[in-house]
């Protein structure tokens, strides 16, 4: 948003569903790998893309046979995401912590 924004976006208020300056050692290998392959830094839909990922083959996984991946899906979390825990209610939704930040001179800045 910022290369395509410029100076229109400064200040700029955002909530995200992830936190891009988390220092975790999962999250920095995460980061440090996709980085070198794709020489730019993880966006939220990267973060969720990891995380849809772990769901669906966390569930193969365990998956009985005959079973509808959306019946494992529900019977095998809670799983472990990227930077947080991921657990379906009835609706098969997830609340996820969110982070808001600010465009400020360029950059994303978290607001606490």
């Amino acid at each position: 948003m910022i290369d395509l924004g410029g100076e229109v976006v400064e200040g700029l208020l955002i909530v995200q569903n992830y936190d891009r300056d988390d220092a975790s050692p999962q999250f920095k290998e995460f980061s440090d790998a996709y980085f070198k392959r794709f020489q730019r830094n993880p966006g939220y839909s990267s973060v969720s893309t990891y995380d849809a990922a772990t769901v669906v083959l966390t569930a193969l996984k365990n998956r009985k046979p005959g079973e509808p991946v959306k019946t494992t899906v529900a019977r095998s979390g809670p799983y472990q995401g990227l930077q947080q825990e991921i657990v379906f209610d009835s609706n098969g939704d997830t609340i996820r912590k969110v982070y808001f930040t600010e465009i400020r001179e360029g950059r994303y800045h978290r607001i606490d």
